[in-house]
């Protein structure tokens, strides 16, 4: 499952920024700082950054949905790709159809659906269908449009390094998910171990109430199995579950507020 979506960043008013990445016409000459889109294609289950775009504010080609098509060649067949209501349009659509992708998308504000018409599947679930515009987007060749289905300022003063400086932002943003993923990994492992602990106790003492004869009438060998099974699960238990509860006790002491002497309350 993958996430698209987009932002944009600022960067300082130099002339060479001005001119790689000019800012916003709506501002005056002087008043204003060069800005940047950039689209960012994320995969959704560990977070992680898969492909990112960026370009200039204005000019033809330079849009959040031009930056989005330059990503979707890093997309696999049966992906599911999410996306907000900008991206529901009939032509990104159909592209992302025709490679094998579903879509999850909003519906965009300007598209009405009559529920009425179309074919009703189940609750909340209906076929509707999509015509053609019959205007060609002029990013599309003919051949295509017959066959259609924290970063927030950047501080580099030259547009070279204004590049370089956002692919170390992203560099680093994936290495820390990474890390968080590596962390969440090896905390799994250690609470299946103590889960699997107490679920060993919680099996005998289930198979310990249904035996039909008390554990003091049973015989002397399988009266001593059973104190062993219960010691053997009772020590694995205790030095395996108790360590992670203490921890996490001592993970809350740290967090608690502390009185005005600056002591732990």
């Amino acid at each position: 499952m993958k996430l698209l979506d987009g932002t944009g960043f600022s960067m300082p008013d130099t002339a060479g920024n001005q001119a790689r990445f000019p800012q916003s016409s709506s501002q005056a000459p002087g008043v204003g700082f060069p800005l940047a889109p950039l689209c960012a294609l994320i995969d959704l289950s560990s977070g992680a950054l898969l492909e990112a775009a960026t370009g200039p504010h204005r000019g033809r080609g330079h849009s959040e949905l031009d930056l989005s098509r330059t990503l979707l060649p890093s997309l696999c067949r049966d992906d599911l790709l999410l996306a907000d209501a900008l991206y529901a349009n009939y032509f990104m659509v159909a592209q992302l159809i025709d490679a094998g992708v579903d879509v999850l998308f909003e519906q965009h504000g300007s598209r009405h659906t009559d529920f009425r018409c179309g074919e009703r599947l189940a609750v909340r679930d209906h076929l509707v269908p999509w015509h053609r515009p019959r205007s060609r987007p002029g990013w599309m060749t003919p051949e295509q449009y017959a066959a259609a289905l924290g970063l927030d300022v950047l501080r580099c003063r030259t547009p070279a390094m204004i590049e370089k400086e956002l692919w170390v932002y992203l560099l680093a943003y994936n290495l820390i998910r990474l890390l968080m993923a590596e962390a969440a990994a090896a905390e799994l492992r250690t609470c299946r171990a103590a889960l699997g602990r107490l679920e060993q106790l919680r099996l005998w003492s289930e198979d310990q109430s249904r035996s039909a004869t008390p554990l003091r009438y049973e015989r002397r060998g399988a009266r001593r199995t059973s104190t062993r099974t219960l010691r053997t699960t009772s020590t694995k238990a205790a030095t395996e579950i108790l360590p992670l509860a203490e921890g996490a006790a001592r993970r809350r002491a740290r967090t608690k507020p502390c009185s005005s002497r600056g002591a732990p309350r």
